[in-house]
């Protein structure tokens, strides 16, 4: 099991948001018999995996485009980053109803003891967890869980970008911080999610010189070898940085805002960091002649180019009830008008 995404990408993690696991069997990279053909018994299997340790509020999404297994954790019994256990000091506890009746406690220091007793208890005898704080770290934890490596691919790449500079480690943390409190990180409403906004942001840093262009080809959607290794921890900011280190965030930050408010062409070009130069839509093709409005829809109103799966337009959600660019240009103006103002809270 592979972990992506911005715990990649960024090299920690806030101990709040959710996970992106990828289960990947390298034995069957090569033959080309991974991901598995029939995804939907795949899933079914890990279902019942997760079933035989208790894991709960877990659900399949076979329709998405990379299809997953979502878990979703009560906020009652959310593991969050203080309250982790050490893993030195880990103890797993379980019930188990024994043959004679009574309910007996065992205690584990490593979950891969937990994991065999487990396995080994009798299909007849009921047991549970000794209560959250002696369960798996896993069910205090929201994660989605695929079968592709694509995302591996992606965030390498992505973390290559943020290795360069604190100002594109701190910036986008406030960004998807300010995208999920104004409403435009909301993907269940055909808006933008996480990764999309961190497009945008590497996108504008590119332009602005901030960053230096990252070749992609060289990052595969399938693993190597080199996507197993340990990616370090990179701290969110340097210990040597200037002191005028925040204004340049802010600075940077308000410029994004007038960047995609007022110079960015959302009509006529593509957000992509495939390439150093601007594209447009035109060039791949992405016009609203060949929008695709039936079954899975496919919209190029807005696009936001997939860095390793290029033929993918991220804001493919974004429809003609939208407008387009007239939705999603007054995010960014409403957040240049109250920096003007200067009432931060406006937006």
């Amino acid at each position: 099991v592979f972990v992506f995404g911005s715990i990649l990408s960024m090299g920690s993690w806030s101990g709040h948001g959710d996970l992106d696991l990828a289960l990947l069997v390298p034995s069957r990279w090569d033959n080309g018999t991974w991901p598995p053909q029939k995804v939907d018994v795949t899933m079914a299997k890990i279902l019942e995996a997760f079933a035989l340790v208790k894991v709960k509020d877990i659900i399949p999404l076979y329709s998405a485009r990379i299809p997953i297994v979502k878990h979703t954790v009560d906020p009652s019994r959310r593991l969050y980053l203080a309250s982790a256990k050490p893993f030195g000091d880990a103890k797993y506890m379980a019930t188990v109803a024994e043959a004679d009746g009574e309910e007996r406690i065992h205690s584990f220091e490593r979950w891969q003891d937990a994991f065999e007793f487990i396995g080994n208890i009798p299909s007849d005898r009921q047991w549970n967890w000794l209560g959250p704080d002696h369960s798996l770290e896993m069910l205090g934890i929201d994660f989605d869980l695929s079968l592709r490596g694509s995302g591996l691919g992606v965030s390498w790449l992505l973390r290559r970008y943020m290795e360069q500079s604190s100002l594109a480690r701190v910036g986008i943390v406030f960004l998807k911080h300010w995208g999920k409190s104004v409403g435009l990180n909301n993907p269940n409403q055909g808006y933008f999610n996480s990764f999309a906004t961190t497009l945008l942001w590497l996108y504008f840093l590119i332009q602005r010189r901030r960053i230096s262009f990252v070749d992609p080809t060289p990052f595969r959607t399938q693993p190597t070898s080199d996507y197993a290794d340990v990616a370090p921890y990179v701290p969110l900011v340097e210990c040597d940085f200037p002191p005028d280190f925040f204004q340049s965030v802010s600075g940077s930050v308000t410029d994004f805002f007038r960047y995609y408010a007022r110079e960015f062409d959302w009509e006529s070009n593509v957000v992509s960091i495939c390439q150093e130069r601007c594209i447009s839509k035109k060039e791949l093709g992405w016009v609203m002649d060949n929008e695709k409005r039936t079954g899975s829809p496919v919209y190029y109103r807005i696009c936001l180019q997939e860095p390793l799966e290029q033929e993918v337009n991220i804001a493919r959600r974004l429809d003609g009830r939208k407008k387009g660019a007239a939705s999603v240009r007054p995010f960014f103006e409403r957040a240049i008008a109250a920096l003007d103002s200067g009432n931060c809270e406006a937006f």
